[in-house]
Order: C-alpha cells, then structure tokens, then sequence
C-alpha cells in the first residue's frame, strides 16, 4: 500500500497496481496505433491530434512531437521529483488533484528546453499521449488496450480513472504480473507472438 490502505494479501491471480509501469503499455498502443494506421509516425506534431488547442501551438511548443512526449522530452517546466507524491508541490499530484482541463494543465507549462534536447520525467505527458491515442483510435485508452491484451490472452486487467472519460495513462494500470511479464516477452520477441506479428518491430 502506497498511502495507507488496507495491506493485501497476494496470490497467483491477484492483479497488481503497476504504478509507473504502466508508461510501458501507454507507449506500446501508440506503437499498435501506428502499426494499424491510426497514427503515421511518432514524428508527427502532437497538436495534429489536438485541435482544440491550437491556441497553445506557438513558438517552440508547435514543434512538440510524439516521440517527445514517450521520451519525456518536451521541453516543458515540471518536476515531479522535488516534493514526495503526498504533497501539492508536486507537478503530478497537482495534476492529479486539478478541476479544470488536465490536458491544458500540463501543454499550458512554459517551455524550458528546446523540444527533443532535455529528459525531465513528465507523468502529465504520458497522460495526453493517452488521451492521444484515444482520439485517433477513437475509442478511450483502456477500450483501445484490449485489442492487445486479448491477442496476448490477457483477460484480467483495469485501468484507472480519473474522471469517468479521462484514463490515467501514466499509472495504476492493474495486472497479474504473469501477464505484466506477456509484454517483456513480446518485446523479446520484437512483437510476435505465438508466431503473428501483433505489434511492429
């Protein structure tokens, strides 16, 4: 238990908070979304898919790609690491605890590094590249995550939900680690699995 709740006793088919590992999957159905041709490529300018917010495509921002939000490398102000999760300080729990627009919360920030040049660890991007790969699917991240699970026979999975249209993209994906362990595996075996290739190499 991360804030106190009740301990949980664990058994093979118990499915597991994985906290930040979920990143790994958010950035595993953008890949799927370009491989099925949703997405052209991880080049492309992430306000493409975001429209209603053009008003914040200026300057350096407009240059903001794909690729820089799975690499953490937008070149926004954040800092998720100077103040524990518990406190308000911090970008992500203030994210998290925002009423207003959570996409406008993190692409509002100021830039502080050109686009592509700096790793700063950015729950918030991991969050609109979800909400991304929502809108070019369209069907919500967690909907969108089952044409994968299924393939890798994964049946026993949650997502958590911020707001009842908003998927937390960046954490507390829930899994059987035995089925955590499917997309290692599938990464090792440079997407095939069961001898189909079901997510590019």
């Amino acid at each position: 238990p991360t804030f106190g709740e009740t301990p949980i006793v664990f058994n093979r088919e118990t499915t597991h908070g994985l906290s930040s590992v979920t990143k790994s999957f958010t950035s595993a159905l953008l890949g799927r979304a370009i491989s099925e041709g949703y997405i052209v490529n991880e080049d492309q300018a992430i306000f493409d898919y975001l429209p209603d917010y053009a008003d914040l495509s200026s300057g350096q921002k407009s240059d903001i790609t794909l690729k820089h939000l799975v690499t953490m490398s937008a070149g926004l102000q954040w800092d998720e690491w100077s103040y524990p999760l518990t406190d308000p300080r911090n970008d992500l729990t203030a994210w998290f605890n925002h009423q207003g627009d959570l996409n406008r919360f993190v692409l509002e920030r100021p830039i502080v590094a050109d686009p592509g040049t700096a790793f700063v660890y950015n729950g918030g991007l991991t969050n609109v590249l979800g909400e991304i790969v929502g809108r070019a699917t369209g069907q919500r991240l967690d909907r969108y995550s089952a044409s994968l699970f299924t393939r890798l026979g994964i049946a026993d999975f949650s997502w958590h939900l911020i707001r009842p249209d908003y998927v937390y993209a960046s954490g507390d994906l829930s899994l059987r680690p035995r089925d955590m362990a499917k997309l290692g595996q599938l990464y090792l075996q440079r997407g095939v699995w069961q001898g189909e290739q079901i997510l590019s190499d």
